[in-house]
């Protein structure tokens, strides 16, 4: 593996982290959440994650719901600015 994706790692291992912390989010939400704050459909999320697109879209309501966000783009800017 490379230093930049050990890097990546290790970034995205925390911001899952708080993620699960200051939200109550499950693993998998905090694995969700990072997919949807780069932008990806719940069929991209669900070939990411190795679960049925309509599974990917139960994970992508649960974490809006948790987040406080009405919209997908929003767990972006949770992401980058609340976290960042």
């Amino acid at each position: 593996m490379r230093s930049r994706d050990r890097m990546n790692e290790g970034a995205s291992r925390r911001v899952r982290a708080r993620l699960r912390s200051r939200f109550k989010l499950t693993a998998r939400e905090a694995e969700v959440a990072l997919l949807l704050g780069i932008r990806r459909t719940n069929r991209e999320i669900a070939e990411s994650i190795g679960v049925t697109e309509h599974t990917a879209r139960h994970h992508t309501e649960s974490v809006l719901r948790k987040l406080g966000v009405p919209s997908r783009i929003e767990v972006h800017n949770v992401i980058t600015v609340d976290l960042g």
